[in-house]
């Protein structure tokens, strides 16, 4: 109401998301609908790729792959395309979920390979994830490795909005 498309984009935004959060798949897709049309208007690349992240995730919430390959080709094209860090960061993620969800090993290699390419970083959260792709991709023995050193740095980490997912993945 206050006319500024940024905040409305905002807004939506965190309207899919919480709609997803309870598991209103339908509400999510027709606020996913309200929020492409608001980034139309904003004509800005930060803003075009969300909807393709979120329609590739409601179609693998409702089991339809092939419409999860066509809506992935469209946000692997925003990321390609330059869509920026955050695209880039979430676009990955999203692959690293269908690789645990389907248990797809390919998926699961390719997420591997990208983390190989980020160097030596000090993080318990990306360290249990990479622990889980290895297992999707069929490394058990690597992942176990390291497995005893992952609880009490996860138990240590900061009880923040990302520490009950880390969990669940430990």
């Amino acid at each position: 109401s206050v006319g500024d498309r940024r905040v409305e984009a905002l807004g939506r935004r965190l309207r899919v998301e919480a709609l997803f959060e309870v598991g209103d798949l339908r509400g999510a897709e027709e606020e996913v609908t309200r929020f492409g049309s608001t980034a139309s208007r904003l004509g800005r690349s930060e803003y075009s790729w969300y909807p393709s992240l979120w329609r590739a995730s409601l179609a693998l919430a409702r089991g339809d792959l092939r419409a999860h390959v066509r809506t992935r080709e469209v946000l692997d094209g925003h990321v390609a395309g330059g869509a920026g860090a955050n695209a880039s960061l979430l676009a990955f993620v999203h692959w690293g979920t269908v690789a645990f969800d389907l248990v797809d090993p390919a998926e699961a290699r390719s997420c591997l390979d990208v983390i190989d390419t980020l160097g030596p970083v000090e993080d318990v959260q990306l360290d249990i994830s990479t622990a889980l792709l290895q297992v999707r991709a069929g490394d058990v023995e690597s992942a176990a490795s390291g497995a005893d050193r992952l609880v009490p740095r996860a138990l240590g980490a900061d009880l923040d909005s990302e520490w009950a997912p880390m969990m669940l993945q430990l």
